[in-house]
């Protein structure tokens, strides 16, 4: 009876052994196969063809390490001496961007509307989600300077304003900036991503998201020199001084809500606006004059030097606050609630 009972514990035991080898080596096939997949997909996003626009002039700059980079500008009729940079996000060229300039230009700004690296006719194979992108923002904002903008805001849509943020993090070129739509961390938003499109209990997603993204994310690294790790906003406004009105769609299905309640609890520059029935980079859609009252006057506060700290839900009254759960921490160092 002992023997049978030791020998029923020792093939127990085996199992157990042989299952988790089993596990290790499958997550190893899915890391180092799929992880790379995974990686080449993301870093190579779908060009976009871009028409030519009356009335905007097509202005190039190649700055030192960086590809040959293609942007629209524009000047107002009667100008206030600023300009806003506007960066579109993934998948996505300058033209999407020019719904935005009108509210610009009959205030007086100029208006810049570069194609992001990898995107319209913009050089690069390849993106990075902030990494490079950030240094060719700059680099943007040293034109405008050249062109004659005394002051410079940014607004950027979802990759674009990820961009933004990463930007302003090296170096105060911004006098301020809107941001809608970003994510929190690279490695956050590609966990995201692939949870969405697997099927099966969440723990089980989060796992192969895990895997799979710590694989794709380390390919990158011994393949293009990049830390993906370092693409996250949220800990770039750790270190940001320039007011940043952030507004996120709380119907937003592409980058969750907690991204940017997430940014905002790292900020202390950051001033949260979550928009009702907005989803991605929806909020002037969804809120046409509350999206053009905001924008305008977050700007002119800027440029007169007056700012007070908001964060605010969607609704008219602009003292009211949001963000109040007791935020936790995700497995990349980033607070979440």
């Amino acid at each position: 009876m002992k023997g049978s009972v030791k020998e029923s514990v020792g093939s127990f035991k085996r199992a157990l052994i042989w299952i988790g080898a089993g596990s290790l080596a499958g997550a190893g096939v899915l890391a180092g196969i799929g992880g790379p997949l995974l990686s080449e997909n993301a870093l190579r996003p779908l060009r976009q063809p871009v028409a030519a626009r009356a009335g905007w002039e097509t202005v190039t700059i190649r700055p030192a390490g960086a590809p040959r980079l293609a942007a629209w500008f524009r000047r107002p009729a009667l100008g206030n001496g600023g300009c806003v940079m506007i960066l579109h996000g993934i998948d996505d060229t300058r033209a999407g961007s020019l719904g935005l300039a009108p509210m610009f230009l009959e205030k007086g700004y100029g208006i810049l509307l570069p194609d992001s690296r990898g995107h319209g006719e913009s050089g690069g194979e390849t993106i990075s989600y902030g990494l490079l992108e950030r240094w060719d923002a700059l680099a943007w904002a040293h034109w405008l300077r050249g062109a004659g903008c005394r002051e410079i805001f940014g607004l950027g849509e979802s990759m674009g304003a990820a961009i933004l943020l990463q930007a302003a993090a090296e170096r105060p070129a911004f006098r301020a900036i809107v941001a809608e739509c970003p994510f929190a961390s690279l490695r956050w938003i590609a966990e995201d991503r692939i949870m969405q499109r697997l099927s099966g209990p969440p723990a089980f997603r989060l796992i192969v998201a895990r895997i799979l993204v710590t694989g794709g994310l380390w390919y990158t690294r011994l393949r293009y020199g990049l830390d993906p790790d370092a693409a996250a906003p949220a800990r770039s406004v750790e270190r940001l001084s320039t007011p940043v009105l952030l507004i996120h769609g709380l119907r937003d299905t592409n980058v969750s809500p907690a991204h940017a309640r997430a940014i905002a609890a790292h900020g202390r520059s950051v001033t949260l606006w979550l928009v009702t029935g907005a989803g991605h980079t929806g909020a002037a859609a969804a809120d046409p004059e509350g999206f053009k009252r905001r924008v305008l006057s977050w700007f002119q506060a800027a440029a007169s030097g007056r700012f007070l700290r908001r964060r605010v839900d969607g609704s008219d009254a602009d003292s009211r606050t949001c963000c109040s759960a007791v935020p936790s921490e995700r497995s990349d160092g980033i607070t979440a609630e």
